[in-house]
């Protein structure tokens, strides 16, 4: 495929290699972070097939390359890497490359421990006089893409503050530089503002990028999640909430032995400091006070979250078919689907990611199934979720109830080798991966399992209603007090 002058579909087109094991802290989740909470629209060419790769290249204002030690593993990478510099040569495509753990000069000139993997690639790749003429190829395409002006990891440190957000940040930029607009322009010594929606509307991913495009300006900040859910099942909960801020703030542990001595420290500790503060999924007054003291909760500074049709095709769309719209053959289908799950964020995650890969007669069958369900309400989420569930194999379920009840903001190594132990997959990481890209699951700060509260609410449902021997089996590995009594005296007593 030549290239053309193209209508951008994408303002930039990310060239890398990811680690298999990166989690939500690396250099490119971080990247892909900032991009997304400045409304900036990316692709990367994994899992495409070339005729895609090249038309996404063509089709974006701007190639950043990234460069890193284990760059030279990918020979796609570097195919890319010659179709980009064939567009920055013939159209003046915009093209920046970025340093990260590898110097400059040996991509370059090809030399040291890069060069040696490149050739070893080469000859992998294509033994015998092939090897040659790829390497000239590959060569050319790095030497002159190092010479472009760009960036250097080793010249700038990394917020280790930042937070994992969504890959598809759809429809809500604007509400993003709303509440940047509202704090900036406040008045008030202390400003508070509100998120308000029902479930699965998009409050935690906005406040999420919110948290990441503003911190910066904050030399204190804590986002505290899910505290609702915290309280609900943690007698120490507001206690354990007061720690956490502290910590965040004075990066040290302090020992509370009840929650009027958190609030009484956060006052005297706090007092004076600049701090951006914000708490996800606050669901009582209460919750707010021995956080932040006795305040006036929510006031004028309010905003109401949701996306539109369009935008709600477009993110259908980004994990349906990994495009900014559907193709030809499923607009339609497309809109229909979008209406029946009243454009809410969540549900059009979880069945475009479901539908990935789908026939068109599968697409039919979804909103078939759609379309028996009740009208909007949680029923709409839970009837979805089963959904994405009938879609998984046994072994696949299972783990992610186990993950539902054990797991949660546990270490991802940690929870792999338990269910090895448990399970008869022999690879649980396999089962894992295959949840993330469902969005049943996320990997979270520090590679820890999380999970949307809304996802995790309907999953313990599902062992709720599950037969007495299968729920007996979580109860009396101990995720519920109740429910461990229960099982307790039904097999014992």
């Amino acid at each position: 495929m030549s290239c053309s002058t193209p209508e951008w579909l994408y303002d930039v087109f990310l060239n890398f290699i990811e680690d298999s094991e990166a989690g939500p802290n690396t250099f490119v989740s971080r990247l892909r972070g900032a991009l997304s909470s400045e409304g900036v629209t990316f692709i990367d060419g994994t899992n495409l097939d070339r005729e895609i790769w090249e038309a996404t290249i063509e089709g974006s204002h701007i190639a950043l390359l990234l460069f890193t030690q284990n760059y030279t593993e990918s020979s796609r990478c570097l195919d890319e890497r010659v179709k980009i510099m064939d567009c920055h040569n013939q159209f003046g495509k915009v093209v920046v490359p970025i340093f990260y753990g590898v110097d400059r000069y040996d991509v370059r000139e090809q030399s040291g421990p890069f060069g040696e993997a490149l050739e070893q690639l080469a000859e992998t790749r294509l033994p015998g006089k092939g090897v040659v003429d790829v390497l000239l190829k590959w060569g050319a395409a790095l030497t002159q893409a190092a010479l472009l002006t760009g960036y250097s990891h080793s010249d700038y440190s990394l917020d280790n503050t930042l937070l994992p957000v969504t890959k598809f940040f759809v429809g809500l930029t604007y509400v993003v530089q709303e509440l940047r607009e509202l704090i900036e322009n406040s008045s008030a010594e202390v400003s508070f503002i509100g998120i308000c929606g029902m479930g699965g509307v998009g409050k935690t991913t906005t406040a999420k990028f919110l948290y990441n495009n503003i911190g910066f300006q904050f030399e204190n900040k804590s986002f505290i999640e899910n505290i609702a859910q915290v309280c609900k099942e943690d007698n120490r909960g507001y206690v354990g909430l007061q720690k956490q801020l502290l910590y965040d703030v004075l990066k040290t542990e302090v020992e509370l032995h009840g929650s009027a001595m958190g609030t009484t420290m956060i006052e005297k500790r706090l007092h004076g400091k600049r701090l951006l503060l914000v708490l996800d999924n606050v669901s009582e007054l209460e919750q707010v006070k021995v956080l932040c003291g006795n305040r006036e909760w929510i006031g004028r500074q309010s905003v109401l979250l949701g996306i539109d049709e369009s935008e709600s095709v477009e993110l259908l769309s980004r994990h349906a078919f990994r495009e900014l719209s559907p193709r030809e053959d499923f607009h339609e289908l497309s809109r229909q689907i979008t209406k029946r799950c009243k454009g809410l964020p969540l549900a059009l995650e979880i069945i475009g990611s479901c539908l990935y890969e789908k026939t068109k007669e599968e697409w039919e069958c979804m909103l078939s199934k759609l379309n028996q369900t009740v009208e909007m309400n949680n029923d709409l989420f839970y009837e979805i979720f089963r959904l994405s569930l009938d879609g998984l194999d046994d072994e696949e379920k299972r783990i992610f109830l186990d993950i539902c009840c054990f797991f949660i903001d546990k270490d991802r190594a940690y929870a792999a080798e338990i269910l090895n132990s448990c399970r008869t997959r022999i690879y649980p990481n396999i089962s894992i991966t295959n949840l993330v890209e469902r969005n049943l699951i996320k990997i979270e700060k520090n590679n820890k399992l999380g999970m949307h509260a809304l996802l995790l609410e309907m999953g313990r449902k599902i062992i709720h209603q599950s037969s007495s021997k299968e729920a007996d089996e979580y109860y009396c590995q101990g995720w519920a007090q109740k429910d461990v009594l229960d099982a307790f005296a039904r097999h014992v007593l």
